[in-house]
């Protein structure tokens, strides 16, 4: 039989095809298939202003090598907006730190972003339950792989949004007090129940499942980010922002938020 990223890279001319097999989980046209069960989910975009460099690497301790002409000495800076998907198959040898290699790419790509005022380097992957990797044309075990995309013109735009397996609802809402690591106890200087109570029975609440909370922690204690590619990278390379969904427990009975605790691990 012919794996499945061949006949891809036969069905769409010239296209980089990416990939992995993965022993279940996979989410495609609304629905989600677990075990037991032969499936292939897969998704062909058409990005005429966007350009798409493969890479495959067996150890993270450096960047990879690009594929498709492409070279990460040769960014230049300016308003060209930039976006590393990053995957490590699974199992994983010992020697190699996924985080350590993200955060070669958010030094990498901090030092192409002056043109976008404030933004850190995006950065999006995770890890594949499985080790069967295609990267254009070539079928791989293990490492780690994926794609660098960069916009040819100005007017693209890459952006990150992270929603583990949930449909985001409800406003943007200011953190403006904590107690330790799970207790909310003010959003946008008022009490959290007084807040969210009225949202999460709302007829903005997507189904019938389990509400969370979607956070979004700054890189920096003063919450201050200058636009150079030296600020850039120093905020990546001391701890990139990230997005943590964290289930809701409970209100305490002053009206604080309860949370499972907000420590990235």
């Amino acid at each position: 039989s012919e794996p499945v990223g061949k006949s891809f890279e036969e069905s769409f001319s010239n296209a980089v095809v990416v990939g992995a097999n993965s022993e279940g989980g996979l989410i495609g046209e609304g629905a989600e298939t677990q075990v037991e069960t032969f499936a292939l989910s897969a998704l062909a975009l058409a990005m005429p202003n966007v350009s798409a460099y493969p890479f495959h690497c067996a150890s993270l301790s450096s960047l990879p090598g690009l594929g498709r002409g492409g070279g990460w000495e040769v960014m230049s800076s300016g308003h060209i907006s930039r976006c590393v998907l990053a995957f490590c198959g699974l199992p994983m040898s010992a020697e190699n730190d996924p985080q350590a290699w993200v955060a070669g790419f958010d030094s990498a790509l901090a030092h192409t972003t002056s043109g976008h005022s404030g933004r850190l380097p995006v950065v999006v992957g995770g890890l594949s339950v499985g080790n069967h990797i295609h990267v254009d044309g070539s079928s791989l075990c293990g490492g780690g792989y994926g794609l660098l995309l960069e916009g040819n013109t100005s007017g693209v735009r890459l952006d990150a949004v992270v929603c583990q397996g949930a449909v985001p609802f409800g406003p943007w809402l200011t953190i403006t007090g904590v107690q330790g690591d799970h207790l909310i106890t003010s959003l946008n200087g008022r009490s959290p129940e007084e807040v969210l109570r009225p949202l999460l029975h709302g007829p903005e609440v997507p189904g019938e499942g389990h509400s969370m909370a979607g956070i979004f922690v700054d890189p920096t204690p003063d919450h201050q980010l200058q636009a150079s590619p030296a600020s850039l990278a120093e905020a990546a390379l001391g701890g990139r922002p990230s997005c943590l969904v964290r289930p809701m427990h409970s209100f305490t009975p002053t009206g604080e938020l309860v949370l499972s605790p907000l420590t990235p691990g």
